[in-house]
């Protein structure tokens, strides 16, 4: 089933990724519907027919503190798993893009933090 589309990201990546409102209906009309608030359930991600196992998962937030607020719902996985692992074969040059990214910004910084303790040495 085609749920939607959808831009692939560092988070898609690594960890999953949330469903827009505007398809909540969709969750709705599927058997089981969208899980309640808080609710998780395994599911299967099809990809070239394999399913690999992840999480559909409706955020628990207090409620009381985002009155009026949309359910959020996620389709979760570890890092580790098999579907991560196919993700980041499918989209290689996306994810060495985004891991190069992470990188040239952990090296910045490091050497702003560098500067700026050297700075207040010499002062």
């Amino acid at each position: 089933m085609f749920l939607y589309q959808k831009l692939i990201d560092r988070s898609t990546l690594r960890q999953g990724f949330q469903i827009p409102v505007e398809f909540h209906h969709l969750l709705k009309a599927m058997p089981g519907g969208m899980p309640k608030h808080g609710e998780t359930r395994s599911v299967k991600v099809l990809i070239d027919g394999v399913g690999y196992d992840a999480q559909l998962k409706n955020q628990g937030f207090d409620r009381t503190k985002y009155d009026g607020h949309a359910d959020v719902i996620q389709i979760r996985y570890n890092e580790g798993s098999e579907l991560v692992k196919r993700l980041r074969d499918m989209f290689c040059s996306t994810w060495n893009y985004v891991e190069s990214i992470k990188n040239l910004q952990r090296i910045s910084t490091v050497s702003s933090t560098y500067a700026y303790q050297s700075r207040r040495k010499s002062i």
